[in-house]
């Protein structure tokens, strides 16, 4: 295991919650921006790098436009009622599957998942970042959840975000593999590029967003 990555990939990810919790705090417009520059930026990344491995196309660019596009469900949960604890608590589920996973993983992963797709995905990562999901639901107020129904709504939080989270890890592993890259760049130490570090949050939101507004 690569202990100076996983050193870098904390600190990354924390100062990203720092720029969030800051955004959430200022209002929606920050949020907004935020959000707009994580877009902009991913989609610039993905253009040069479907144009470094000759395949940019109008297939493959529409593609991960619309599939990038969904990160906006972030500032769409932050609309909701309690918005901002919301959005607040998909991030922190989010990170804490993504980290643990990759740690539990990359030191005791034995059992691969999908190893045709992305061979580091391990049953003991996975299950691990479940585990850090459930103890952020833990700390997630009941008032957010329905009288007498928090128990069964807390699980299917834990559900919706940890597989969002896995699933989009995958696709993006996929799209790097089929282009034959590691990372998408290396503008973010430790992760490597904003598609890199907002993979699983693109669609952990996204599922997110229907279950609040569905639930809750």
């Amino acid at each position: 295991m690569d202990y100076r990555k996983g050193s870098l990939r904390i600190i990354s990810a924390l100062l990203g919650g720092l720029i969030l919790l800051g955004s959430i705090y200022l209002g929606k417009y920050a949020l907004l921006t935020a959000v707009s520059f994580i877009f902009v930026a991913s989609v610039v990344e993905y253009i040069v790098l479907l144009k470094n491995n000759k395949r940019l196309s109008l297939t493959f660019f529409m593609a991960g436009l619309v599939y990038i596009a969904l990160i906006f469900s972030i500032y769409a949960i932050f609309e909701l009622p309690l918005g901002g604890v919301l959005v607040l608590f998909t991030f922190l589920g989010t990170w804490a599957f993504d980290t643990t996973a990759y740690y539990v993983g990359s030191k005791w992963g034995q059992h691969m998942i999908i190893p045709k797709i992305s061979p580091n995905k391990s049953l003991e990562g996975f299950v691990s970042g479940i585990l850090a999901v459930s103890i952020i639901a833990i700390l997630i107020p009941d008032f957010l959840f329905k009288l007498g129904s928090e128990s069964f709504l807390k699980a299917g939080w834990i559900f919706v975000i940890s597989i969002g989270a896995f699933t989009g890890d995958v696709i993006e592993s996929s799209v790097k593999r089929k282009l034959d890259v590691k990372d998408s760049s290396n503008i973010i130490p430790g992760h490597g590029g904003f598609l890199d570090r907002f993979d699983s949050l693109i669609i952990s939101s996204s599922a997110a967003f229907v279950f609040y507004w569905w639930f809750l």
